[in-house]
């Protein structure tokens, strides 16, 4: 079963912790948002790669994929893969570690 949080909820919880309004988290995620985006975008050829780390614990990824050769699987036939941008993210150890022990000690409690 997959728990969703939703960024609404996100807002919601952050204005009751930090005693802000709603829509002033709101602009600062759209804005977060705004900034992470114009960061990824800066990858090509001269800058191959660009990390950048959203939250504690939590890194986007941009890497630049120059045009290589490779072989169509139907047809075995040589194709040129034109270049690209990959984007991955990256959990930082610290955040699996919290996690894994929160899992465990809510796995003893059932038992």
């Amino acid at each position: 079963m997959e728990t969703l949080i939703t960024r609404e909820q996100i807002i919601k919880q952050l204005s009751e912790r930090c005693g802000f309004f709603q829509r002033d988290i709101k602009n600062v995620l759209s804005e977060l948002d705004d900034v992470v985006e114009e960061h990824l975008m800066t990858v090509d050829e001269d800058n191959d790669e660009v990390a950048v780390q959203v939250v504690r614990g939590l890194k986007l990824i941009g890497k630049f994929v120059p045009e290589r050769d490779r072989r169509d699987p139907r047809t075995n036939e040589p194709i040129v893969c034109s270049p690209t941008v990959r984007l991955h993210g990256k959990v930082s150890e610290t955040i699996k570690q919290v996690v894994q022990r929160a899992y465990e000690k809510k796995s003893k409690k059932k038992a």
